[in-house]
C-alpha cells in the first residue's frame, strides 16, 4: 500500500518511511538537504520511457591517435568532462598538442568514458557527433572538424571537408595536424540498449 502525504509535510518530521517504500506526494515537495534514491525516478509519467535510473558526472582523458597509435606524443592539455543522464552521454574536451609525435594514419579520438551502443546495425558510425568549437594548427581542412562515435567502442573517427562547402572526408590523417594543434569540442552519444 502506498502512503499518501498531503499538501505539506510537517516541519518537525525528519524521516518518513512506509512498509512498501512507496509514497505519493500530493503537492510540491521541498527538500532542504541531500536526497538519496536507491532506485530510479519516474518523471512526467509512470511508463518505462519516463524512468530515470542513472545520473553521473565525471572526468575522462581524450587522446588523439594517428592510425591507432600515439608514439612520441605530448600534450599541453588533454582533459575532459562528461555528464551521463540515463542512456545519453554528453562529453566535453580539450586537446592541445605540445608534440603530435611520429605516428601516421587516420585521426581518431579515443578514451571516451563509455562504449557507444551499436544500435543501427547499418554502419559502425552511430548517432553521436562531436563538433569542435575551436581548432587551430590544422592544415588543408575546412571547419568544422567533427568526430563520429564508432558503435561498440570508446573511439570516434575524424571527419572534415577539404573544400569549402565540399562533402565530408573521413581520411583526416596526421598530415593535417601540427605540433601546435588545439581542439575544443563537445557532443553526445547513446549508450543504452538496442
Amino acid at each position: 500500500m502506498s502512503g499518501y502525504l498531503g499538501s505539506q509535510i510537517p516541519s518537525f518530521v525528519s524521516d518518513v518511511t512506509s512498509a512498501s517504500g512507496d509514497f505519493t506526494i500530493g503537492s510540491d515537495l521541498t527538500v532542504n538537504s541531500d536526497a538519496t534514491v536507491s532506485g530510479g525516478i519516474y518523471l512526467g509519467g509512470t511508463g518505462s520511457a519516463n524512468y530515470l535510473d542513472d545520473y553521473e558526472e565525471g572526468n575522462w582523458t581524450p587522446v588523439i591517435k594517428f592510425g591507432g597509435n600515439s608514439a612520441g606524443q605530448s600534450y599541453s592539455a588533454n582533459v575532459g568532462k562528461y555528464i551521463k543522464v540515463g542512456d545519453l552521454v554528453t562529453v566535453f574536451g580539450v586537446v592541445l598538442f605540445a608534440n603530435k609525435g611520429t605516428s601516421t594514419g587516420n585521426v581518431t579520438l579515443t578514451g571516451l568514458p563509455f562504449s557507444a551502443t551499436d544500435w543501427t546495425n547499418v554502419t559502425s558510425i552511430e548517432g553521436g557527433t562531436f563538433v569542435c568549437s575551436f581548432s587551430s594548427g590544422l592544415s588543408n581542412l575546412y571547419n568544422p572538424l567533427m568526430f563520429a562515435v564508432v558503435g561498440g567502442n570508446t573511439v570516434a573517427n575524424a571527419y572534415s571537408s577539404t573544400s569549402d562547402g565540399g562533402s565530408l572526408d573521413d581520411n583526416v590523417d596526421n598530415t593535417k595536424f601540427s605540433n601546435s594543434t588545439g581542439l575544443r569540442f563537445s557532443g553526445s552519444y547513446y549508450v543504452g540498449p538496442v
